[in-house]
């Protein structure tokens, strides 16, 4: 019962977090259309990156970024309380950090 109570709890009071980085793009050059969101991976209550950090020149293929976005969202939020309550399931110690934390990056490059 307690078990289905913190659950519950952990969909209900997800706490979204963002960041906007901004970069003044050269005279002439205005803001293209946003690429497509991707998640950046973490573990252990956000401390370990588990997947790279983004390339800015790859994604906006050589052109200068105008602005990086990085923001903890819902479906975030539940994807890291599920598997927290699964790792906890089965581990209990593991209940009391988050194994998995993704973190949603949308960038926009200038044209």
């Amino acid at each position: 019962m307690i078990r289905m109570l913190l659950l519950s709890l952990q969909l209900l009071l997800p706490g979204c977090a963002t960041v906007h980085f901004t970069h003044d793009l050269p005279a002439g050059r205005q803001p293209a259309e946003p690429l497509p969101a991707v998640w950046h991976d973490t573990t252990v209550d956000g401390m370990i990156e588990i997947s790279p950090p983004q390339n800015l020149y790859v994604a906006c293929q050589g052109r200068p970024w105008q602005q990086v976005t990085v923001e903890y969202t819902f479906s975030n939020g539940l994807t890291s309380a599920a598997v927290t309550t699964v790792g906890g399931y089965f581990i209990p110690l593991l209940g009391w950090i988050s194994l998995y934390s993704p973190w949603t990056v949308q960038t926009v490059c200038g044209r």
